[in-house]
Formats: C-alpha cells, sequence, structure tokens
C-alpha cells in the first residue's frame, strides 16, 4: 500500500495514524472510527511502543490538526 505521496507506508506511518485523535472525530474533523476502535488501537500502540511514544505522537497530531492562529 502507498500513502498519499506515492511512498510505501512505513510502521511510523502507521503509528502515527493509529495514534491520532482526529480520526475519532475532534474538531471540525468527522470520525472515521468510532472512539472505542481508536481508544483500542492507541491502548495496543502504547503496549507496543510505550506511553511517552505514543503521547509523543498524539501530541504531535493535535499541533499538525490545530496549528496556532
Amino acid at each position: 500500500m502507498k500513502s498519499t505521496d506515492g511512498k510505501p507506508w512505513t510502521e511510523a506511518d502507521v503509528s502515527k495514524m493509529i495514534a491520532n485523535p482526529i480520526y475519532a472525530g475532534i474538531g471540525p474533523y468527522p470520525a472515521m472510527i468510532s472512539d472505542a476502535q481508536w481508544i483500542d488501537a492507541a491502548a495496543k500502540l502504547i503496549t507496543e511502543k510505550g506511553a511517552k511514544h505514543v503521547l509523543r505522537e498524539i501530541l504531535a497530531n493535535l499541533r499538525d490538526g490545530f496549528p496556532s492562529q
């Protein structure tokens, strides 16, 4: 599978997506998955990668999704 820029997906790409709460419908973005699905996926990622890694990804995703005005 390839990403939108035509490059193959990496483990880091998938990790960043899983840790992105915007997919669960944050702010003006429509939900693409249920809260329960996002929580389950994020919990599994925390088990695999550690809480600090996932929290860094979540923070980066929120900053990307909601840039400073």
